[in-house]
């Protein structure tokens, strides 16, 4: 939380509570991500939340 007080430009992040894959794997023009338990990843603008139910929490700077 410390981070994101700290820095402006975040206005929103969340922190995952286990490991997870965002994106397509073997798609052409495809991204992935892997997150691990306990990754944080901090975003500035508008929230915009995937489905990533129970494997994460999202937090919106106020």
């Amino acid at each position: 939380y410390a981070i994101a007080n700290n820095n402006p430009d975040i206005t929103y992040f969340f922190h995952t509570k286990g490991g997870m894959t965002l994106g397509r794997l073997g798609q052409a023009g495809g991204y992935c991500r892997h997150f691990g338990p306990g990754d944080t990843v901090f975003f500035s603008g508008e929230p915009h939340w995937g489905s990533a139910n129970g494997l994460a929490d999202g937090y919106i700077k106020m």
